[in-house]
C-alpha cells in the first residue's frame, strides 16, 4: 500500500506542494484581471484552499522525514495517523470547498464580464449600422449634387476661403 512506501508518499506530497505553489503564483500574477472581473473574493477562496492543501502536504512531508529523526517510532506513527485520519478529514474538504466556491465566484464574475461585453457588442453593432446608413445616404446625396451640377445650365463656382 501507499502508506508503506515513503518514496511514493514523498512524490505525491511534492507533486501536490508543487501544484499548489504553481497555482498560488498563477493566481497572484492574474490578480489585476480578477480585480477587473470583480472576482477577488473568489480568487482569495481559491488561494486559501490551495494554501490549506499545500500546508497539509508540507506538514505530511515534514512528519514523514524530519520527525522520525527526533521522536520514537510509536509517537511518530501516532502523529502520522492523527495527521491523515483526523486532521485530513477536516483540511481536505475545507480546502476543496474553498476552491469550488472560489471557482464558482470567479465563474459568476466572468459571466458578468461576458454579458457586459455582449451588450457592448450589440451597441457597437447598432452604431456601426447607423454609420453605414449615414455613409450610404451621404454617398447618394453627393451623387445627386454631382449630377445636378453636371447638368445645370449655369456655371457654379465653389470657393474655399481657407
Amino acid at each position: 500500500m501507499i502508506w508503506n512506501s515513503v518514496p511514493a508518499m514523498t512524490a505525491i506530497d511534492l507533486l501536490v506542494i508543487g501544484g499548489s505553489i504553481f497555482s498560488l503564483r498563477y493566481f497572484w500574477t492574474k490578480r489585476a484581471r480578477l480585480r477587473q472581473a470583480k472576482s477577488q473574493f473568489g480568487a482569495l477562496l481559491i488561494l486559501i484552499g490551495l494554501f490549506v492543501f499545500g500546508a497539509l502536504f508540507l506538514t505530511d512531508l515534514f512528519v514523514m522525514h524530519a520527525v522520525p529523526r527526533i521522536w520514537p517510532e510509536t509517537d511518530w506513527m501516532a502523529l502520522m495517523t492523527a495527521l491523515h485520519l483526523e486532521l485530513g478529514w477536516i483540511v481536505v474538504p475545507s480546502g476543496f470547498g474553498a476552491i469550488v466556491m472560489g471557482s464558482a465566484l470567479i465563474g459568476r464574475g466572468l459571466f458578468r464580464v461576458v454579458r457586459a461585453l455582449e451588450g457592448t457588442k450589440r451597441s457597437l453593432t447598432g452604431e456601426l449600422a447607423a454609420h453605414e446608413r449615414t455613409e450610404a445616404a451621404l454617398r447618394g446625396s453627393e451623387e445627386r449634387i454631382r449630377r445636378i451640377l453636371e447638368i445645370a445650365p449655369e456655371g457654379v463656382l465653389l470657393v474655399d476661403r481657407d
